[in-house]
């Protein structure tokens, strides 16, 4: 469990199915990052892929995250490496990767 990532996704002002993905998120991170699935995040937070994958989207939209990349496209299952946006920490520009 990582407290100041945890704690900084508390404070962050979004929809309550995506706070709860950043929590997750936070939960877990390592040096303000963290490697998932979406299946892992989806079953974390009781809901389907496709909501999981949404509240990515939205996070990474409002620039809470960067998705910084995923596994081979022929790898199953995914996995996503994700960086908090969290105040203070250097940006690292990231590509599109969710669909």
């Amino acid at each position: 469990m990582s407290c100041t990532e945890f704690g900084w996704a508390m404070d962050q002002e979004v929809g309550p199915v995506a706070k709860l993905a950043l929590m997750f998120l936070g939960d877990n991170a390592h040096d303000f990052s963290v490697a998932f699935t979406v299946e892992w995040l989806a079953k974390k937070m009781h809901c389907s892929k496709k909501r999981a994958r949404s509240s990515l989207r939205r996070l990474e939209k409002k620039g809470l995250i960067f998705v910084n990349g995923e596994s081979h496209p022929e790898s199953s299952p995914k996995i996503l490496w994700v960086r908090l946006r969290m105040a203070g920490m250097i940006s690292i520009p990231a590509r599109a990767v969710l669909s």
